[in-house]
């Protein structure tokens, strides 16, 4: 079985963010090879591993994550302002993105 493998080097924990990349990459592996993954692995901070299981319920919201990506790129809309604090404060495109809350 082929195992998709994503790492986060310096996440300590599991986000959702996180949880749909693996699912995505589930999803490909299903396309490209014809055989459905059970699972991915999501490698963390320290070698700390977390399993994700490629539910149907995982690609569903996968599936509707990526519709609603679609719909704003047809609108040419903007997703809104998300501001993730220690991500946003360090980002070289902080200023030209949409106007972080602070």
């Amino acid at each position: 079985m082929l195992i998709p493998v994503e790492q986060k080097p310096r996440a300590r924990s599991m986000q959702q963010s996180h949880v749909l990349q693996v699912a995505a990459q589930c999803l490909l592996v299903q396309e490209v090879y014809g055989v459905r993954p059970s699972h991915g692995l999501l490698v963390l901070a320290g070698g700390k591993q977390e399993l994700v299981e490629f539910t149907p319920a995982l690609e569903r919201r996968l599936l509707n994550t990526m519709a609603q990506m679609r719909s704003l790129l047809r609108v040419d809309a903007e997703p809104g302002p998300h501001w993730v604090g220690a991500k946003c404060r360090s980002c070289g495109f902080r200023e030209t993105c949409w106007k972080p809350q602070r």
